[in-house]
């Protein structure tokens, strides 16, 4: 505090239950330089405008100087006017610089484009330099691929996470959240709410706005988790009347809960209304909390040379702790006696490395080349003949019966593993030979039961 004294005494009650004009003078302790910027966009519509919005903030307790701003936009988005007016603009990118910001300080900018074809790129990058700091920041956002139908009202969450889980860290610092709001009726929206029902899992007392597309008139979070964003007076147009104008956004960050238990799911959805009408409800946000340290990844040796991981999304097979090419199955069948691991990409992104296993081939002599492993041996109906490296594209498996007449004949064609299927084939003893038209070079026994 740097006003003398420091302290006010007040008197507010029932009649009188807010007492304003109140003035503190502040200032830092530390000087501390935070940079910050925030990106975000409106969707985007084949043939139609579009708008993207840029925060840059001072977060710090320092001034910040020589601020130089750009976006670059894809050559199918064309653009049309920004606020602030832009220093200059050279083809399809777009620059700005700012003396300085205050500590605390938040320069905000909208850039109105109108959006290519169906099929078109709509893609923009922001590249932000701080001079006095040396700090870039640079960030990408729009559509790789345009589409033109879409939901105008919406919620985004950062990270997005990895598969259907959308897993993140259990020691994700923030999720940063973003609500996009629309004006599809057909008169101008005077005031706009947005409730989001937080998640028993974020901590409220780290919520931090990043940037929105409209001043707020009132932020606060009820007793039940409630966030609300008011947007009073905010005139919002319909998109008939004005399709950018029609549009806003809220951004915002937080922290999950500490100590959170594995598997932890974070579930968010937002409700938008406008003015008196029933309100619009997003799409629900997911994001999983994962300790990858709580899984494992296993190498089983089931004999013969035949090595099979743990269950998992994907597989790299390691001899030696060198990897093996192309061995990225879920079984191996080993070449050659060595120590084999597996490193196995679970559902949740994790990847897991197993223990070594030992394996000693000595009933076929290591330069022979190409092992064969069936699984599984015996076999009913279809069995999966797997090789330790992928066949000449020559090469195929006949299958031969006890007199020596062959059966069938499958191509292999650079594959590591081919399906034989019993298709009517008698219960009995049979061979599986490997050929490349120079001669046979793998045989293996097979039953069918």
């Amino acid at each position: 505090m740097t006003t003398t004294p420091d302290t006010a005494v007040v008197q507010a009650n029932a009649n009188e239950p807010i007492v304003d004009s109140l003035i503190f003078g502040v200032g830092p302790l530390i000087d501390d330089d935070i940079e910050a910027v925030s990106f975000t966009r409106t969707l985007l519509r084949c043939n139609t405008a579009g708008s993207f919005y840029i925060d840059v903030r001072n977060a710090g307790s320092s001034i910040l100087y020589d601020i130089d701003i750009s976006l670059a936009l894809d050559a199918d988005l064309t653009f049309v006017q920004a606020w602030p007016a832009p220093d200059s603009v050279v083809g399809n990118v777009v620059y700005w610089q700012l003396d300085s910001l205050a500590w605390w300080g938040l320069q905000h900018y909208r850039i109105d484009v109108v959006v290519g074809p169906v099929g078109s790129s709509g893609l923009a990058t922001l590249d932000v330099l701080f001079g006095s700091t040396g700090e870039l920041i640079t960030e990408t956002d729009g559509l790789e691929t345009v589409t033109c139908a879409y939901d105008p009202n919406d919620k985004l969450v950062l990270p997005i996470g990895s598969g259907v889980h959308h897993a993140v860290p259990i020691d994700q610092d923030r999720l940063d959240y973003t609500i996009r709001f629309q004006n599809t009726g057909t008169d101008t929206a005077f005031n706009v709410l947005l409730i989001d029902r937080l998640s028993p899992h974020l901590d409220l007392t780290s919520m931090e706005v990043l940037g929105t597309s409209h001043p707020l008139s009132h932020i606060f979070i009820e007793d039940d988790r409630e966030l609300n964003f008011r947007y009073d007076n905010i005139l919002l147009p319909d998109s008939g009347t004005n399709m950018s104008g029609s549009n806003g956004y809220v951004r915002f960050r937080i922290r999950p809960l500490p100590n959170a238990p594995n598997l932890t799911e974070i579930l968010n959805t937002a409700e938008i209304y406008f003015d008196y009408n029933p309100p619009v409800i997003t799409n629900t946000t997911l994001n999983t909390l994962v300790d990858c340290e709580a899984f494992t990844a296993t190498a089983t040796d089931l004999g013969a040379g035949l090595l099979e991981a743990s269950a998992g999304e994907s597989y790299q097979w390691y001899e030696s702790g060198i990897p093996i090419d192309g061995a990225t199955q879920r079984e191996l069948v080993a070449g050659a006696s060595g120590f084999y691991s597996v490193e196995v990409t679970n559902e949740y992104a994790c990847e897991l490395l197993s223990e070594e296993v030992q394996i000693v081939i000595s009933d076929v002599k290591e330069t022979t080349g190409v092992r064969m492993a069936i699984m599984p041996n015996p076999m009913t109906n279809d069995a999966r003949v797997i090789f330790s490296t992928p066949l000449a594209s020559t090469a195929y498996v006949e299958l031969i019966d006890i007199n020596g007449k062959a059966l069938r004949t499958i191509q292999c064609g650079l594959r590591r593993e081919v399906l034989l299927q019993r298709d009517g084939l008698s219960s009995g003893l049979y061979i599986l030979r490997v050929q490349d038209g120079k001669g046979s070079f793998a045989t293996q026994r097979i039953v069918i039961d």
